[in-house]
């Protein structure tokens, strides 16, 4: 999902993409080449290839996103067909080219508690075709 913003409670968020994980299976994906993102591209990523489920997937989460919490996507070229789906390279971890993952979890992010853009706060998970109630952090 691209970044966005929304004047929704935390609950009805949480709701909405509850709503979508329930009705989804876990996704397999396959990691591909190396990019750079970021506004001045010095954001080492390594896509993920060939996956059409998550695609349809980032689809379903916009589409509850903005009829349940009414959010605006920060750069909405990133959403729909300009979604690049990637696991963003760390200086401990790496997604290697060819690697398959299966993905049984959402997780909703703040990526600027308390306007701190530097920090990344797990706000609920949840499992994929489970139906689970969301685990608060």
């Amino acid at each position: 999902m691209p970044n966005f913003s929304t004047p929704a409670d935390r609950a009805d968020v949480i709701r909405a993409v509850r709503s979508v994980a329930r009705r989804r299976r876990p996704v397999s994906v396959t990691i591909g080449e190396a990019a750079l993102f970021g506004p001045d591209f010095t954001i080492l990523v390594d896509l993920i290839t060939n996956a059409p489920s998550l695609h349809r997937l980032h689809a379903d989460l916009l589409v509850a996103l903005a009829l349940h919490a009414d959010i605006a996507i920060d750069v909405p070229q990133f959403a729909l067909a300009g979604y690049r789906p990637h696991v963003t390279v760390t200086s401990t971890a790496r997604a290697n080219s060819g690697n398959r993952y299966t993905l049984g979890q959402l997780a909703l992010v703040d990526m600027a508690p308390a306007g701190r853009s530097e920090l990344r706060v797990v706000i609920a998970t949840c499992e994929l075709d489970h139906g689970d109630k969301p685990r608060l952090q």
